[in-house]
């Protein structure tokens, strides 16, 4: 695996732990005998898992022969636009983000609310060299009926875009939508949550759309299958980074740190960090439990945010993300290539973690690879999995944001004005003393 993995000063670890309570101390020792006990954590998962003693992300695979069949058929299309949310898109985001921005002469574009100002927009009035005759739309919605994904590609098609659909369900207004409209459908994998889906149809049709070739997907897949193996319940916790990580995490929420600052140390981790935001909060940020994440580039995070880490409340822990090598490492000075400075900047965060006593440690990814990236893609899926087993919650669903579908489906379907209730609420009560500072 090319995941390299420093866990912060043992100092500072050390006097931490020596704070913890008897009681925390026996949840922490509970916490390593279930991580140590490869049937108890098999046990656990087939309990969340309707029987099945390991995630579907690890043991489904992609359709690769599907995906490619449809290649010939876009070569045309220098635009790749997918519309969706959350899981959808946001596996897809990483991967382009970290290997493929650079590499392809055609653009991907992501879609994620019905907004007039930026890509949506630019679509319905064809400007920003978007037109019908470039442009593929590629909505995706594992449920099928996501009403802002339908509604997108419902005004779409109306101006003669062409749209090749990816869902699960068969009977859902996305699939209605493309049956009345005899459009192509990819099966979206109906066992695989959204947040976990990178090694899915969802995520990997749109980096062979852009790639125009099959051959980068074959690996990734197979990179998904070996580095899934380094995170199974049967590999002890001494030589599991997933379950090693979930128990530190675990361990340092018991202690009061309920706040995980990410800091990506290169634009290519932008959108690993935002998925990382999703695999957390989604998947063991339930019942009064969970760590927030906040993610920020640096070192220009350095300029903002390291004041709330080191001067701030004392309830956040840090963790940066870092790549060892680069291919294009360019050469500032006769004792500074690019990444020398980077690294440089880095060690001016470690020292200062040091100063002010913040927990904090690193991954660092050994080059920008296909197997480093769905190594490190594979680690946060396991790790989450092993971190709602830690707290008890299913790691798996995701009750709120399923909730809030459910409003705003009856909303949109609702014969009132809840748009013009909302903007009342918002509009008419402006600030004042009377209804603000004399409640206090």
């Amino acid at each position: 695996m090319s995941v390299i993995f420093y866990a912060g000063s043992e100092k500072i670890y050390d006097k931490i732990l020596k704070s913890a309570s008897p009681l925390q101390k026996n949840a922490i020792n509970e916490a390593k005998a279930i991580l140590q006990d490869s049937l108890k954590c098999r046990d656990a998962i087939s309990f969340y898992n309707n029987g099945i003693p390991e995630p579907h992300f690890s043991v489904v695979r992609p359709d690769i022969q599907k995906i490619s069949d449809f290649l010939p058929f876009y070569t045309n299309k220098k635009n790749i636009v997918v519309i969706g949310n959350g899981g959808s898109i946001r596996n897809t985001i990483a991967f382009y983000d970290a290997l493929f921005r650079n590499i392809s002469s055609k653009r991907l574009f992501f879609i994620d609310s019905l907004e007039g100002n930026g890509v949506f927009g630019d679509l319905i009035s064809e400007s920003a060299g978007f037109s019908p005759s470039n442009t593929l739309i590629i909505p995706i919605s594992k449920s099928g009926d996501t009403i802002n994904v339908v509604k997108a590609s419902e005004v779409l098609f109306e101006k003669g875009y062409q749209f090749l659909v990816v869902t699960d369900s068969t009977d859902s207004s996305l699939s209605d939508f493309a049956n009345r409209n005899s459009l192509s459908v990819l099966p979206h994998a109906d066992q695989v949550g959204g947040r976990f889906s990178a090694g899915q149809n969802n995520s990997l049709l749109p980096i062979a759309l852009i790639l125009d070739q099959i051959d980068e997907i074959v690996e990734l897949d197979k990179s998904f299958e070996d580095a899934h193996k380094q995170f199974l319940p049967d590999v002890i916790l001494d030589l599991n980074l997933a379950k090693a990580l979930s128990l530190r995490l675990y361990i340092f929420e018991i202690l009061g740190f309920t706040e995980l600052f990410i800091f990506g140390y290169g634009k290519c981790f932008r959108g690993l960090g935002e998925l990382i935001i999703q695999l957390v909060h989604e998947s063991y940020c339930k019942k009064g439990m969970g760590q927030t994440v906040i993610y920020s580039d640096a070192p220009e995070s350095h300029h903002h945010t390291n004041q709330r880490f080191f001067d701030g409340r004392k309830n956040m822990l840090g963790l940066s993300i870092r790549l060892e090598n680069s291919n294009n490492n360019i050469s500032l000075s006769d004792r500074f290539s690019c990444n020398d400075f980077i690294d440089l900047e880095h060690s001016v965060l470690l020292a200062e973690t040091e100063r002010f006593e913040c927990p904090h440690m690193i991954l660092s990814l050994e080059n920008l690879s296909c197997s480093d990236v769905t190594s490190m893609i594979s680690l946060w899926q396991w790790t989450v999995v092993y971190s709602g087993i830690l707290r008890g919650v299913n790691p798996f669903d995701q009750p709120a944001v399923e909730n809030s579908k459910k409003i705003m489906q009856k909303l949109v379907s609702s014969e009132g004005s809840p748009v013009e209730k909302f903007r009342n609420t918002v509009s008419k009560q402006n600030w004042s003393k009377s209804n603000f500072l004399d409640r206090f």
